[in-house]
């Protein structure tokens, strides 16, 4: 229970400085993601130590990346690498009639039955429009990552580069299929 309110209190701090960023063409907003700490407190604190039988290493896990995502906003990381691929495939246009609300919903860690962790997110896409009547219409998706499985010594032994390398390919990842589906 420590391990989500720590991260409870953690990700509240990170997600309370992302705010909003919207983007040139289409309006990319994305809503604050306090979530992200308690939910990966929780599950790295609980499905890491259940796994492995040591919670302590649960609890360092945890707290590696809980300080590096402090630091490394995912929201903010998550959105860039969304408007980036966006802004390649389509033309830029401040007075679109579309706006497209992004949100980073999870980022937490699972275990499989051999104790290797894996890097799950969730992501969750809204796109407001206009239709040829003029009335306003939503579609919603949802987006899902999983990476390969790792040892959990793996994650522990991990530098910032490693933190933001597995991230960087999360991230990618995601947006590769939600700019697919645009």
């Amino acid at each position: 229970m420590d391990d989500a309110k720590t991260g409870g209190y953690s990700g509240a701090t990170a997600g309370a400085v992302s705010g909003l960023f919207c983007g040139p063409f289409f309006v990319f907003c994305s809503p604050i993601l306090a979530g992200i700490g308690a939910a990966s407190g929780a599950v790295v604190g609980a499905a890491v130590g259940a796994s492995t039988g040591d919670s302590d290493k649960g609890k360092e896990l945890f707290t590696k990346m809980n300080s590096y995502l402090i630091v490394n906003n995912p929201q903010d990381e998550f959105v860039s690498s969304v408007t980036a691929l966006a802004e390649q495939k389509y033309q830029v246009n401040a007075f679109s009639d579309k706006e497209i609300s992004i949100s980073l919903e999870q980022l937490i860690f699972n275990t499989n039955s051999d104790g290797r962790i894996i890097l799950a997110l969730s992501a969750t896409v809204t796109v407001n429009y206009l239709d040829k009547l003029g009335r306003q219409k939503s579609k919603t998706n949802d987006y899902d990552y999983e990476s390969s499985p790792q040892f959990l010594d793996t994650w522990l032994e991990g530098s910032d580069d490693f933190y933001k390398s597995k991230l960087a390919d999360a991230y990618s990842t995601l947006a590769e299929h939600i700019v697919r589906t645009l």
